[in-house]
């Protein structure tokens, strides 16, 4: 099967949640064989449209992640870094 992109994904997903495209950064870090970390760079202005009401958005795009990652017989998580 085909590499995973989880960080163009999760890049293009929050573009489309904030107003400025530009400052979104994600950083990919593998940990051990099977987990993938995202870190997730938005301006603190923008936070709580990524986090959502009661953390609604962010979980959805967990589970989402967690889906293509289960494809890839890999765990993936994503961190907002401040």
């Amino acid at each position: 099967m085909g590499e995973i992109d989880y960080m163009a994904f999760l890049e293009d997903i929050v573009k489309m949640i904030i107003s400025d495209e530009a400052e979104v950064k994600v950083e990919k870090k593998q940990e051990g064989e099977d987990k993938v970390v995202l870190y997730l760079s938005v301006p603190s202005s923008e936070r709580g449209k990524v986090i959502g009401k009661e953390g609604k958005t962010i979980n959805a795009l967990r589970v989402l992640l967690k889906i293509m990652g289960a494809k890839n017989k890999e765990r993936v998580g994503i961190d907002i870094v401040e």
